[in-house]
Order: structure tokens, then sequence, then C-alpha cells
């Protein structure tokens, strides 16, 4: 039996950003939310005005990602400087065509 991977999502800061561009990924902005801070705060916090893309929150952890114009680390310190309780982070994202998916990540026996 044989599995294809269709999608891939990775998160990270700073330094591997450079590299998810140059391989096509699309970027956004996540902001992770945890104990007693909520996903409201967040959006309170976004003072470059980013539209957000999609949202969640139970009672112990939530998420928002936003649409950002480019890779800047700016949006992270600016978040992580107003609430004490978030982890923010770039997220890749990248479609794999039928060509690459067929040729290089076909897994057996999974």
């Amino acid at each position: 039996m044989q599995k294809k991977i269709l999608h891939i999502d990775l998160g990270a800061r700073f330094r591997a950003c450079p590299l998810y561009i140059a391989m096509g990924y699309k970027v956004s902005l996540m902001i992770q939310v945890f104990d007693f801070e909520t996903i409201d705060d967040v959006r309170n916090a976004n003072s470059f005005n980013l539209k957000e893309i999609t949202s969640w929150q139970d009672d112990a952890y939530g998420f928002v990602f936003f649409d950002i114009p480019q890779v800047d680390e700016k949006y992270i310190k600016d978040f992580e400087s107003k609430i004490d309780t978030i982890y923010a982070q770039f997220i890749f994202q990248k479609d794999l065509d039928d060509e690459l998916d067929n040729n290089l990540v076909t897994y057996k026996n999974l």
C-alpha cells in the first residue's frame, strides 16, 4: 500500500525562513495563546492590522493565524512584547504537485 503526502505545514521562527521562502512555501503568522490569555487579546494586540485567516480556542489553548505580506521578525517581537503567555511563529505551507509527490515522497507499508 502506498500513501502520498499532499500537503506540508512547517513552523519556523527566523533562521529557516529564507529556505522555505526559496522553496516556494506560502507563509502566515500563527500566535498561540495559553492559560489566561485569549484570542481576543491577540486580536486587540494586532497593531499591524493583519488580516485574520482563522482562529480557535478552548479552555487552555488557542491560536490565531494572520495573513502577512512578508516574513519579518517585527511581527513576532511586537505580539510577544505585548502579551506574556503567547508563542508566535511563522507557518509555511505547500501543496505538493503530483510529480513531486509521485517521485519523492511516496511511502510503502504505512
